[in-house]
């Protein structure tokens, strides 16, 4: 089997390296625990369907596929059909898991925009973004859409832009974009001041902006996704640090990370500046969030939780179980989640 990898990037990151995408991949087998093809819950409850001793940092769906990012550190001894730093797919229902690109340094946020999968690698403070064609299938060339960031942390799309938001040392914080299909250079969106990478980001219908601030009493800021305009302060209220951010109907929902002494919560945000309700108090640890047409799922206490998108006071989420080490969330048919274990499925 042949797969892409991203070794030749390291001195030519703007030239495509050509890839051959297996259709079948390796089959997880074996009944042990993550690493080795073994698989926990059943029914109802949460099922890891990629088990992987490094972890999963990103996912991304499409119709059929599920897309992610494996985590760890790549070394000389790597072996297994997803070694760190690899971006892998397998089916939303399980089954076989293979990976299309291996040899990142270590890739964290992934995006599907049409047929294309791409991916955020944060390297090791000197970032860049990857993207796949899997329309062209055998020829598929890994594409560089934009190289030497400086401290990446977050990544967006509107479905014809990808944004960065990104802690740059000589700027502070700064949103750049590029086109999803390349060809054209990064361009910025904005820069203020600020000594923390920016913790999460979202781009909504009406292609405005949004990025949380990652520091204690942090702020959701808005800005023109266009960009030629300041970013302005939407909602500066954080009773902790905010940690994600999603985008609906004309509110942006935040999560926001304390300790049990201060109670972690998660708050709906009018995007016009309006009063921000707190739709779940005493969420410890809030940490990302996913949304579908009728609710959203968070991180909290260990758990996968949901909350209706109609809430307009606090309320009680609904727990839909115990999932520990989340990095990431995708909602679809059901709730996937990135985690220290690998991906795992937890039905809505």
């Amino acid at each position: 089997m042949l797969v892409a990898t991203l070794a030749a990037l390291a001195c030519k990151k703007s030239e495509p390296h050509p890839v051959v995408i297996d259709s079948h991949g390796p089959v997880l087998t074996g009944g042990g625990g993550a690493g080795d093809g073994g698989a926990t819950g059943d029914g109802g409850n949460p099922l890891v369907i990629v088990p992987l001793a490094t972890g999963a940092q990103g996912l991304a769906l499409d119709a059929t596929t599920l897309f992610f990012s494996v985590g760890g550190t790549p070394g000389p001894d790597d072996a297994g059909p997803l070694p760190p730093g690899a971006i892998g797919r397998v089916a939303r229902a399980g089954g076989p898991a293979s990976a299309i690109v291996t040899g990142g340094a270590q890739p964290t946020g992934v995006l599907v925009v049409g047929r294309r999968v791409v991916w955020l690698d944060v390297g090791s403070g000197n970032g860049s973004v990857f993207a796949l064609d899997l329309s062209a299938g055998a020829s598929a060339t890994v594409q560089t859409l934009a190289k030497d960031l400086d401290h990446p942390s977050a990544i967006a799309t509107d479905g014809t832009f990808v944004y960065v938001a990104a802690r740059s040392a000589a700027s502070g914080v700064e949103i750049d974009r590029v086109p999803a299909t390349g060809g054209a250079a990064l361009t910025n969106v904005t820069r203020f001041a600020g000594t923390v990478a920016p913790a999460g980001l979202a781009v909504d219908a009406g292609d405005a902006f949004l990025v949380v601030d990652g520091v204690v009493g942090g702020s959701l800021l808005r800005v023109a996704a266009s960009g030629g305009a300041n970013a302005d302060i939407v909602w500066d209220g954080a009773n902790g640090v905010p940690t994600d951010v999603v985008v609906t109907g004309g509110r942006a929902w935040v999560t926001v990370d304390a300790d049990p002494d201060h109670g972690g919560q998660v708050v709906a945000v009018p995007i016009t500046g309006a009063q921000a309700v707190v739709v779940a108090d005493r969420q410890t640890h809030a940490t990302h969030i996913a949304r579908d047409d009728t609710n959203v799922y968070f991180a909290a206490d260990g758990e996968i939780r949901r909350l209706p998108l109609a809430a307009t006071s606090a309320e009680e989420p609904v727990s839909l179980g115990a999932v520990a080490g989340v990095a990431a969330l995708a909602v679809g048919d059901a709730v996937y989640a990135a985690t220290s274990s690998g991906v795992v499925r937890v039905p809505k």
